[in-house]
């Protein structure tokens, strides 16, 4: 018998302090993948949240460009 797979990470994002689900850590589609940043601004996050994840607002607020998904 097969287990469900855990599909959300429960985290916090370390720029805002909000709850949120990641699911990027678990190798599944998540949200932030509608998430277009620069190259600069990948290197800067990856660099002062050493690669940590943060909430969609707070990406999209530090320059990320929502892009529309094909889900909906």
């Amino acid at each position: 018998m097969k287990l469900p797979l855990e599909t959300t990470k429960s985290t916090t994002c370390p720029h805002c302090g909000k709850a949120f689900g990641c699911q990027a850590s678990l190798g599944v589609s998540c949200p932030c993948f509608q998430v277009q940043l620069s190259e600069d601004i990948r290197e800067f996050l990856a660099q002062k949240y050493l690669n940590q994840c943060l909430c969609n607002d707070c990406l999209v607020a530090l320059g990320g460009v929502l892009i529309s998904s094909t889900d909906s």
